[in-house]
């Protein structure tokens, strides 16, 4: 079957439309993917004037949870590493604690 320039138009319009369609509903789905945290290169902002923070130990990866598991002892997730590391009396143990394998892409990590 042999298609006249109209009908080729036609489609090639219609291929468009839906096209542009799908991108535009895709897109509410795909942007938080790229979604990154605001940091501060001024540390963190406290708001309860009955707290401060403290520096305990510097040189760990992308740390993203920590848990108190004695006094002056802290267990610190890195992200990235997959490595959980102990800090004792304010210094990182060489070794860590515990490795994990994971996903460093986008927001996937430990």
């Amino acid at each position: 079957m042999k298609m006249n320039k109209s009908q080729k138009f036609v489609i090639l319009v219609s291929f468009l439309i839906i096209s542009t369609l799908s991108f535009l509903y895709s897109w509410h789905y795909v942007t938080p993917l790229f979604a990154r945290a605001k940091t501060s290169i001024e540390g963190p902002s406290i708001n309860d004037t009955h707290l401060t923070s403290q520096l305990i130990t510097s040189g760990l990866k992308a740390p993203t949870a920590m848990t108190f598991v004695g006094q002056d002892d802290i267990l610190v997730a890195e992200k990235n590493t997959g490595n959980v590391m102990r800090i004792m009396n304010g210094v990182a143990l060489q070794q860590p604690l515990l490795h994990v394998e994971v996903a460093k892409k986008d927001e996937r990590g430990l």
